[in-house]
């Protein structure tokens, strides 16, 4: 939502998850949701984005193979998230 300039839905958004965090799921993944809900991703979720928003396919190639090494989905949760936001926002700006 940062990427693409949808800060007061991104606001939103957070001020309904926010209050949920310590009753909907774990510690770790609660900080990875305040980190995103600020735009801070890892570095391969920000390489993925900006080969995405870019399309720079070899640099999206990378940044996939980088996250399939991962031992845990976070990066894939990430991703799905990403994907949502951008398609809701291709919908919007050229329907």
């Amino acid at each position: 939502l940062h990427a693409v300039g949808a800060r007061e839905h991104m606001q939103l958004l957070w001020s309904k998850l926010e209050p949920c965090l310590s009753s909907a799921t774990n510690e770790i993944s609660a900080a990875h949701l305040q980190c995103a809900a600020s735009g801070q991703l890892s570095a391969a979720q920000h390489d993925i984005l900006g080969a995405i928003l870019s399309g720079n396919s070899v640099g999206l190639r990378r940044a996939l193979e980088m996250f399939s090494r991962e031992a845990h989905t976070s990066p894939w949760d990430g991703l799905a998230g990403m994907a949502t936001v951008l398609r809701a926002t291709v919908r919007k700006r050229y329907n």
